[in-house]
């Protein structure tokens, strides 16, 4: 996947630090994960596990910035369990393409 040039410099980043880590053909877990390499982009990421049969995702971690931004806890708990319908519905089809595709969206 290629990243604009326009892309923000954290997406650039996050983008680097994905490719770096994520294991040849397969996404990256959180083994692969070291939070100390991100410190400074963990308040605008989320962490999930997907689960499957049927596909679903976990809210493992979420940024401080992320949760401002919704006004409420976020961490820990299904990804459909909080939120409006129609944009999780967007989100669970952009999360399907990853886990489908293996690459970040």
């Amino acid at each position: 996947m290629h990243i604009p040039d326009h892309a923000h410099a954290a997406v650039k980043e996050l983008h680097s630090y994905w490719q770096s880590i994520a294991p040849e053909g397969k996404l990256p877990g959180r083994q692969h994960i070291d939070p100390v390499d991100i410190a400074l982009l963990l308040p605008n990421i989320w962490l999930l596990e997907a689960h499957r049969e049927p596909l679903r995702f976990w809210r493992r971690l979420v940024g401080t910035k992320i949760e401002e931004y919704s006004g409420r806890s976020l961490t820990r708990g299904w990804l459909h369990d909080k939120g409006e319908k129609a944009k999780l519905s967007n989100v669970h089809k952009s999360l399907s393409d990853v886990i489908e595709t293996k690459l970040p969206n």
